[in-house]
């Protein structure tokens, strides 16, 4: 989602009153302890149409060593887990890294600990888009230098048909990287037909 940091989204408009002000205090005020380390960093998230910025909600980050951290606890927790602000998305990305501790009296080591593990995992990321989009560009050039015409092909181009006299093959290549591909006789439906085809 995108946001704005609070002074730009007040030059546009936004008003800091009401709801907004007391859960902008609130999040202040939870994370005091963080100021001896960190920069609170007050942003307003909006979303775009109608041709405006509308406001959605405040939320108060930090800034550590130059990274921008989400603080996250449930309402009844004291301890605060985080996440970086801006985040790849990899649909079914899965790891198995360590999660450190919450953190509810802040330090540096906690801090770092936290950014380099996030690191990692944004690593990770990439490194999976990388392999699909090795994958994609492995099965496409193969398309390409059969020669062979692709068919009602879909506005990105990841879903397609190939079509010979005597079979159809498609594919559709999905955001987890996976690739469906079928071939399909289109010539009889008999064993001699298959018999034939075995000639």
């Amino acid at each position: 989602m995108k946001y704005l940091i609070l002074d730009e989204a007040v030059k546009q408009g936004f008003i800091l009153e009401g709801f907004n002000l007391s859960q902008f205090n609130e999040k202040v005020k939870h994370l005091e302890n963080f100021n001896k380390f960190c920069t609170l960093v007050p942003i307003v998230y909006v979303s775009e149409y109608d041709n405006r910025v509308h406001f959605e909600h405040i939320e108060v980050l930090i800034k550590f060593n130059g990274v921008l951290l989400k603080p996250y606890k449930r309402y009844n927790e004291k301890s605060f887990i985080f996440y970086l602000v801006e985040s790849l998305h990899v649909q079914g990305f899965e790891h198995d890294l360590k999660k450190p501790s919450k953190i509810g009296v802040p330090t540096e080591k906690k801090l770092n600990d936290w950014i380099t593990y996030l690191q990692q995992i944004e690593a990770l990321k990439a490194d999976k888009l990388e392999q699909r989009n090795n994958k994609e560009t492995v099965f496409f050039d193969k398309i390409k230098k059969s020669g062979l015409k692709v068919t009602n092909k879909s506005n990105n181009g990841k879903r397609g048909y190939i079509e010979t006299d005597k079979f159809e093959f498609s594919f559709e290549v999905f955001n987890d990287g996976s690739i469906n591909q079928r071939i399909r006789l289109r010539c009889g439906n008999t064993i001699d037909d298959f018999l034939n085809l075995l000639k």
